[in-house]
């Protein structure tokens, strides 16, 4: 993928995320940017998600200042949830589309987790049994928009060879 294409991606998500919210049902908004960020987490090398990192965080920044409470909490929350799936990609094969699947899901719940902790540490104002039983209204559509967006990116991925023969 190149960094044009990838520039394009997260800059379109900034401009759809807004549409999304005023047109979907407030059950099923995903976050565009942060499922964008766990699939280069998931697929991309380090160094090639430098550029579309610095534009996600710049964006999630400005989301911050005109939609949330306070300005930086998504920004911490997403670091830690990429850094998490990092982590997990050199556990195992990414290639396999279970694990793929834990790892979008355990993306979102650190990144829930994570966002619920700072916020509550700067006012507290709900339990984490509440965020835990709001979690799944708020991860599904996260997960469905990775899961689509993974296998098209990882349906072209063709296997090694298992028979040791190289041409």
């Amino acid at each position: 993928m190149s960094n044009k294409l990838k520039i394009a991606l997260v800059i379109g998500s900034f401009i759809l995320q807004p549409f999304f919210a005023a047109m979907l049902p407030t059950w099923f908004v995903p976050n565009l940017m942060f499922c964008i960020l766990i699939i280069m987490s998931a697929t991309m090398d380090v160094e090639e998600m430098v550029l579309p990192m610095v534009l996600i965080f710049l964006f999630s920044l400005i989301q911050d200042f005109y939609y949330s409470q306070y300005v930086g909490i998504t920004i911490i929350a997403m670091i830690v949830a990429m850094l998490a799936v990092i982590w997990l990609r050199r556990l195992a094969n990414i290639e396999n589309p279970f694990y793929l699947a834990f790892m979008v899901i355990a993306a979102n719940l650190i990144y829930a987790s994570v966002y619920w902790g700072i916020y509550t540490l700067i006012s507290p104002t709900y339990s984490f049994m509440y965020m835990l039983f709001k979690l799944p209204e708020v991860a599904i559509p996260n997960v469905v928009v990775s899961f689509v967006a993974l296998f098209i990116i990882t349906r072209g991925i063709i296997q090694a060879r298992r028979d040791g023969y190289f041409r």
